[in-house]
């Protein structure tokens, strides 16, 4: 919203783990920074979530749900009042596995949450809440990229060289140089060194093509001409259907979390409220990731096999032209732990020219997390490096193979591939793969808020808060002098500062229906995970500033809405190339330079424009919601430390490229998009030229009908830049997405029941959408949206 990130919190605590919405009641967004009263806000806003809390009445609910895709949930709320508006309990509870559109996409999760709800005296409310779930979801690819390399159809085999490095020559030991391949669905085949493959044009024996729309790519030669000069045959490889997918290419995360939090709230009189609350929350996600950009096709241009190996007798390639995927597993675990708790005070002071609320919060968080990998190694070889790239074997899987019996690569199992034994082992030793970091922040918030005048049509909202934190960051890593195995991570950076935040708002009831407003503030938000920069330094948290003006109106009940302009910027906003880190992975794999990572960095957003929202009763059964987002603003000034890392290492990367024209393609498309994300010439806004949406519903309310609704909603998307030069500018196409819905209730004894269906992209549009662009002006990556799915859910409440 705004070109930034919305912060997420849930009972107003910042919100680390990736749970589930089944314990949900309600959300809560508010708009421009720090505008809840207690809770972090980013400058677009907040989105809070309100858990479901133990109620002194009786609910029982059961709700199923399936879906077209395939599979289904069910959920089970239960709330019981054990002593008659003294003390209540609520059990919810879910389960779901269900399918994606994409193949082998899957949702599995589970979850279990208890509530407590306790008033020993007049006035006095004491909360309990505790959850506990897991996940374990598969993400096919959902970008698709292609890539053309040139080929005078010549190939060829040379005897592989030797590499030495620093824990080799330690050990007095030479290493064959090595570039290691296994057929995922071929294992005993064993793992084959295809470092002497490579065509005439380049060191890489394969070529990658672009993918294009139709479910077709682009002509393929179907065999090797006698000559040059001959005339050589093409075909066209056509995939089933943009759903297609390899399970070993997809990401799997697995992840388990637990929370609790206790809420003490007191009513000391109408005017006076105070409220002490904690919470707890900590998480361990293991995320498998297909390393080395597995969602781009290449095909296989080696005739034959390397030396030394043969199938069935013959050293004949049997994939020869066949399209494949090719990735490095990992394992990436991520874990956070977080401990918060706060305090707040608030008095209502009324008199005949005003109503104000004074209010005080104090609050305090401690947390720490970070993340290390682990590479799908050999570690039953002669290599005592077990982070050396020759240790790390690249999976194939060709198309072709389709549908057959292929294994998904696990942390913690081992597996034989031939006579070679792999497991992932936890060998990054660098400042992308590990990063590890603790933080503390304090936070006082004193604020005005209320009425003025007898006619109290003057609102105002004054607020001050100030944050002082301390983050330390552990990028300082160490491991085995002689196995280069992971050990620790020792103290690198430690950073601490107080940032003050200033809020004003004002609104002004000018009629009845017409109530122009007003507000500046200030916004800093303290991110605990502590993302690292291309330096292995973790980056600031953001600072921004916001103004806005607008004015609300209505028309009775059946119209209202409000129009605003607003102006704001935020610098250190975290910023990711994922094209650009993309490349520098698939680079650093083939030079055999270990894993790239995931570095972050920063921008200056500036962004304005207009804001639309209507609201419309035309009856009481018929509601119609919509909203309009103009964006006039730029994200620029951006990356610096990608800026400086490519200062420092392009002479040197093209220079180990030399030769190889796969690598120096990847490197041309970095240096044009560096040099479009630093170009002021080209700055552009970075979200869509205009963001709308609309919904609307009718509920049948007498009647042969009585209990039907029907509704609808449209989501569209304006075009946005994607690449471009001082020159020129280039845009993806605008696109909308639309659903339907449709429900009937009815009773019957004591229950009453809900049937609702939903249908997404009912049209079934593929929507291609490009993502990126190479230099040449090509499509480099694109996405498609996902097809109609059919959604049914059963209600039914006690």
């Amino acid at each position: 919203i705004r070109g930034t990130l919305v912060t997420l919190s849930r009972n107003y605590f910042k919100w680390e783990v990736n749970s589930d919405k089944f314990n949900i009641d309600r959300i809560d967004t508010s708009r421009g920074p720090n505008a809840m009263l207690f809770g972090d806000s980013s400058l677009s806003g907040l989105a809070n979530l309100t858990t479901k809390r133990a109620q002194f009445k009786k609910i029982m609910t059961i709700k199923l749900q399936s879906d077209s895709f395939g599979g289904g949930r069910g959920e089970f709320d239960v709330n019981l009042p054990i002593v008659d508006k003294k003390f209540a309990v609520r059990l919810n509870a879910f389960e779901q596995d269900t399918d994606q559109w994409r193949d082998f996409g899957q949702y599995k999760r589970d979850g279990i949450a208890l509530a407590a709800t306790w008033r020993p005296a007049k006035g006095l409310e004491i909360r309990f809440e505790g959850e506990t779930g897991t996940n374990d979801d598969i993400f096919p690819k959902s970008v698709i990229r292609g890539r053309v390399s040139g080929w005078d159809h010549v190939t060829f085999v040379e005897t592989p060289g030797s590499l030495s490095n620093a824990a080799a020559k330690a050990g007095g030991v030479t290493i064959e140089k090595k570039k290691f391949y296994m057929d995922a669905t071929r294992l005993d085949d064993g793992i084959w060194n295809w470092i002497g493959n490579g065509i005439s044009t380049g060191a890489a024996s394969y070529m990658a093509v672009d993918l294009a729309p139709g479910n077709t790519l682009i002509p393929v030669l179907l065999n090797e001409p006698a000559s040059l000069e001959a005339e050589p045959t093409y075909k066209e490889m056509v995939l089933p259907d943009f759903s297609y997918g390899a399970l070993q290419m997809a990401s799997r995360v697995k992840s388990d979390y637990t929370t609790y939090s206790l809420f003490i709230e007191k009513q000391f009189s109408s005017n006076f409220f105070a409220e002490v609350a904690a919470n707890h929350q900590e998480q361990d996600r293991f995320w498998h990731v297909a390393g080395g950009g597995p969602n781009q096709v290449y095909y296989d241009l080696s005739k034959t096999l390397p030396n030394g190996y043969s199938i069935d007798g013959s050293w004949g390639n049997p994939n020869f032209l066949n399209p494949f995927i090719s990735f490095l597993p990992t394992v990436r675990h991520e874990y956070v732990e977080s401990d918060e708790i706060r305090a707040l005070a608030l008095y209502r002071i009324e008199t005949d020219w005003f109503r104000q609320s004074v209010g005080v919060n104090v609050s305090y968080r401690e947390a720490k997390g970070g993340h290390f990998r682990k590479s799908f190694s050999i570690t039953n070889g002669s290599n005592p490096d077990l982070s050396h790239a020759d240790n790390r074997p690249n999976v194939r899987y060709y198309l072709t193979d389709l549908g057959q019996e292929t294994t998904y690569f696990q942390d913690g199992e081992t597996y034989t591939v031939g006579d070679a034994t792999l497991e992932f082992v936890n060998t990054d030793a660098n400042a992308a793969g590990q990063a590890h970091s603790q933080t503390e922040l304090k936070s006082v918030l004193a604020y005005l808020s209320g009425s003025w005048l007898q006619s109290q049509r003057l609102y105002t909202t004054l607020g001050i808060r100030r944050d002082s934190y301390v983050a330390a960051s552990f990028n300082n890593h160490v491991w085995d002098d002689v196995t280069n195995v992971y050990i620790r991570s020792d103290l690198s950076e430690e950073v601490e500062d107080t940032i003050d935040s200033p809020s004003v708002g004002i609104v002004y009831h000018l009629t009845d229906w017409f109530s122009p407003y007003a507000n500046f503030s200030k916004s800093f938000v303290f991110n605990d995970k502590r993302q690292v920069n291309y330096q292995g330094n973790a980056i600031a948290p953001p600072i921004g500033e916001s103004k806005e003006i607008g004015f609300r109106f209505n028309f009775g009940k059946k119209f209202q809405g409000s129009i605003g302009y607003y102006d704001s910027q935020q610098e250190n906003n975290p910023a990711v190339s994922n094209s650009i880190n993309n490349a520098m992975r698939n680079i650093y794999d083939d030079l055999g330079l270990g894993d790239f990572g995931q570095p972050w960095d920063t921008q200056t957003v500036f962004s304005e424009g207009w804001e639309i929202q209507l609201v419309a009763n035309p009856s009481k059964a018929w509601s119609i919601r919509a909203n309009v987002a103009i964006p006039e603003g730029s994200t620029i000034k951006g990356f610096p430390s990608l800026n400086k890392f490519w200062d420092e290492n392009s002479a040197s990367l093209y220079s180990a490229a030399a030769g190889n024209d796969v690598i120096a393609g990847e490197l041309e498309e970095i240096e044009q998009e560096i040099a479009i994300l630093e170009s002021d010439e080209v700055s552009d806004s970075r979200n869509n030229k205009i963001v709308g949406s609309l919904l609307t519903r009718y509920t049948f309310q007498d009647g042969l009908l009585d209990g039907f609704m029907l509704g609808g909603g449209l989501k569209y998307r304006g075009k946005r830049l994607l690449a471009g030069t001082v020159d020129q500018l280039v845009y993806a196409d605008p696109y909308a997405e639309y659903t339907l819905f449709a429900s009937y209730k009815w009773s019957w004894s004591s229950m009453d029941f809900s049937l609702q269906v939903n249908v997404s992209n009912p049209l079934d549009d593929a929507n291609l959408r490009y993502r990126s662009l190479t230099s040449a002006g090509l499509g480099n990556s694109y996405r498609l949206s996902e097809p109609q799915n059919v959604r049914t859910t059963l209600t039914v409440r006690f």
